[in-house]
């Protein structure tokens, strides 16, 4: 970090408590720093990574069906919206549910309820691809869907090709009942990590000289991650930087708005 961007934390720290109790990684050309904190994070954004190894192996397609993949999982009467609902709409979150469907993960009863058997018996009232509702177990039918096509758990899957790479290791990742990792929620990562990943994206997939994604699929994707109580990553490649954070805040609007306010002109 530049003596500049101290000037600008130090300042802030005594007008925000959100800079003293949290974490915060500003990358510049490539330069990551670890802290040496583990925190809990939503990090949507690996869907996409392992989504694109899995259509640029040819196992998979954006258009896909999602009924396709789960014959023995599906309600008694299938919708044609239901039936229309592909891989891409899981992505973009673009189901066609009016209202995302929800699990309850603290639930003891058993035999436990299956997580795609409720989501495929949730109402699908708008076209798929016509209609966003921020939908958290999408991005769980996408981790079930790597776990059946290749018979490995998502965060198995992601170490060789994504993980390791990037010199990311002791990773966790919380499972549902049925031993599949929850995918838009529930990831282990240390702040260090979350910057390696807005850092590939600064890259446009490359890292070591090595393409871990291609460059066409992190142009569709977007350059901002964010999760739960503050959790983000800002790719900014004007400035050819990276600024990760780890909080754990209600107002995420407030976060973002000191970040452009005193992080972003220090750059």
């Amino acid at each position: 970090m530049t003596k500049k961007n101290r000037k600008y934390l130090s300042k802030n720290n005594k007008k925000s408590t959100f800079f003293d109790n949290h974490t915060r990684n500003i990358n510049r050309k490539g330069d990551i720093k670890d802290n040496g904190k583990l925190f809990l994070y939503l990090y949507e954004a690996g869907q996409s990574v392992h989504l694109w190894n899995q259509i640029s192996e040819g196992r998979l397609n954006l258009t896909d069906k999602v009924i396709s993949f789960f014959p023995d999982k599906l309600p008694a009467n299938v919708s044609e919206n239901l039936k229309a609902m592909t891989i891409r709409d899981l992505l973009t979150m673009t189901c066609g549910h009016d209202t995302a469907p929800s699990v309850n993960t603290q639930a003891t009863e058993t035999p436990a309820k299956d997580w795609v058997e409720q989501f495929l018996a949730h109402p699908v009232e708008h076209k798929p691809g016509t209609f966003f509702a921020y939908n958290s177990l999408g991005t769980y039918m996408l981790s079930a869907i790597v776990q059946k096509v290749t018979g490995e758990k998502l965060v198995d899957y992601l170490y060789p090709r994504l993980f390791r790479p990037l010199g990311i290791v002791n990773v966790k990742w919380q499972e549902s009942p049925q031993g599949i990792n929850c995918g838009g929620w529930g990831l282990y990562l240390k702040t260090e990590d979350l910057a390696k990943m807005g850092q590939l994206f600064l890259q446009k997939g490359k890292w070591n000289g090595r393409k871990v994604l291609s460059e066409e699929w992190i142009a569709e994707t977007s350059a901002r991650a964010n999760g739960a109580n503050g959790q983000y990553i800002l790719v900014i490649p004007e400035k050819d930087a990276v600024i990760a954070v780890t909080a754990h805040i209600g107002d995420m609007q407030v976060e973002l708005d000191l970040i452009w306010k005193y992080l972003l002109p220090a750059l």
